[in-house]
């Protein structure tokens, strides 16, 4: 038959378990290191480093330079943005130009950032840091923070 679900699943934001968010940083770590991880400040560039995620850029000016810099990769670019209205929008144009320059393009790791209280990558990470990896779970965290 398919279609709806008879109940939908009701999760509250924000009270997922820690697991998740540390399956999350491994994922990202794991996808980085064959793909360009772009973030938009330059602070969230740094903490991304500093959890163990390869090949991580911020986005600078000018645009043009930047955006050369990337099609020249020939990498496939996750875009980690936040998920407010403004990253929103820069997600959103970097995509298409990187999509017309013939690069493929990941914001599926943007999903956990809608659906946590913190909208912003950077307060999301700090969160992260002081959450997962002060706290015992399955799959262990690099400590670098």
């Amino acid at each position: 038959m398919g279609g709806r679900r008879a109940k939908p699943r009701t999760r509250r934001k924000g009270t997922e378990s820690t697991d998740v968010y540390a399956d999350w940083v491994q994922h990202v770590c794991n996808a980085s290191k064959k793909s360009a991880v772009v973030v938009q400040h330059k602070r969230d560039a740094v903490v991304l480093k500093a959890m163990g995620v390869k090949n991580v850029y911020y986005v600078q000016e000018p645009y043009f330079k930047f955006l050369d810099a990337l099609t020249n990769l020939k990498r496939e670019c996750i875009l980690l943005f936040d998920a407010t209205h403004a990253g929103n929008v820069v997600c959103e144009r970097i995509k298409s130009d990187l999509q017309h320059h013939g690069i493929k393009v990941n914001t599926r790791f943007r999903k956990i950032l809608f659906t946590s209280a913190n909208k912003e990558l950077g307060g999301f990470l700090k969160f992260l840091h002081e959450q997962v990896v002060s706290t015992p779970r399955k799959h262990a965290l690099p400590r670098r923070l």
